[in-house]
């Protein structure tokens, strides 16, 4: 079986269709969820991805993007782009990331396994997608009470309208890469990992922003099997709703490389809405607990602030704080990350 891996540095999970976005447009990975297996409630404490995932990239080709982070202890090759209104779409860094991948992809024959990581930088705030990608959402955010400024404001690229043109082109590139491996996938089995790094802090259409360490912790991962996969059949279309660290998937991609992915994802689906808990600390130096019913976060500060907790899944953007309505769960979790951290969890 091919294994390809896609990552980023950073997406926003609520800026993608699959994970809940109503308003952008994200085709590709709507598809993916469709066909494969999305991972609802993912999180990603950097560091302990970067070190798990690096020690399952030795088989791997790897094609980086410049700019991006470089927690690769090597790359196979570096592609450049450029970022701007004026640039054309195809000029961009993530579109050439994905044409490499293709390159890469249609020069080897299908009896030859594939094993390929493209790694690029995402998209953050702010940013500055093309011109047609840039203004496709204005008309959106104007209806939902969110006007745009000009385009010559220096706000111009901290408006969600621009996050979400720059999602939809990633998106855009990122679907070229799945039609050529479908097509491949008629030769052999592929399995495709796709997944950011981190999630990015960004102003949604709620009034309030939501909380930007916890949005930056939760990240989409899609894992799909294109064509005749050995043991994925009953997986196709499945969500696991369980939070799910996304240094787990590192144990995936191992287990790929050696035919026999299907273990990791029976044990997670025998009980996808599962009890587990996530202990993790932010890049502020917070810590918290993720839970299928709440998160807690214990902010950085000395003396310690009050514990907070948001309601999962409801408040997914973690924008209402309600640990003075439910002090007995709050109590709880505190008492519950305590242990954890003690224990080195």
């Amino acid at each position: 079986m091919d294994v390809i891996v896609v990552t980023w540095d950073t997406l926003a999970v609520g800026a993608v269709g699959c994970f809940g976005n109503e308003w952008i447009e994200t085709p590709a990975f709507d598809r993916l969820a469709a066909e494969g297996i999305a991972l609802d409630r993912c999180v990603a404490p950097s560091v302990q991805t970067a070190l798990a995932w690096r020690s399952v990239a030795k088989p791997f080709e790897i094609i980086v993007e410049a700019g991006a982070s470089r927690w690769f202890d090597r790359a196979t090759q570096v592609v450049a782009g450029r970022t701007g209104r004026e640039v054309a779409p195809a000029d961009f860094p993530v579109a050439r990331l994905m044409q490499a991948g293709v390159d890469r992809v249609r020069l080897l024959s299908g009896a030859t396994p594939l094993r390929l990581w493209l790694h690029g930088g995402g998209v953050d705030v702010p940013c500055e997608p093309p011109e047609g990608f840039a203004t496709l959402y204005v008309d959106e955010c104007d209806e939902r009470g969110i006007p745009a400024p000009d385009l010559d404001s220096p706000d111009w690229p901290l408006h969600p309208a621009v996050y979400a043109g720059a999602v939809s082109l990633l998106d855009h590139w990122l679907g070229t890469l799945v039609a050529e491996l479908e097509a491949r996938a008629a030769e052999r089995p592929v399995l495709l990992i796709v997944a950011a790094l981190q999630g990015a802090a960004w102003r949604t259409m709620a009034k309030r922003a939501g909380h930007a360490d916890l949005q930056r912790m939760q990240v989409p991962a899609l894992v799909c099997p294109l064509g005749a996969a050995p043991g994925w059949s009953d997986f196709v279309g499945e969500r696991i709703r369980r939070p799910v660290s996304l240094a787990g998937l590192a144990g995936t991609i191992a287990e790929a490389c050696g035919d026999a992915a299907a273990t990791t994802w029976r044990s997670l689906l025998d009980d996808p809405y599962g009890d587990a808990e996530i202990a993790f600390q932010t890049a502020a130096g917070s810590r918290g607990l993720w839970s299928p019913t709440w998160i807690a976060l214990q902010p950085h500060g000395d003396p310690a602030p009050a514990l907070q907790l948001f309601v999962q899944p409801d408040d997914s953007h973690c924008v209402h704080d309600v640990a003075g309505e439910h002090r007995d769960a709050a109590d709880r979790l505190a008492t519950r990350l305590q242990e954890l951290t003690s224990a080195g969890g």
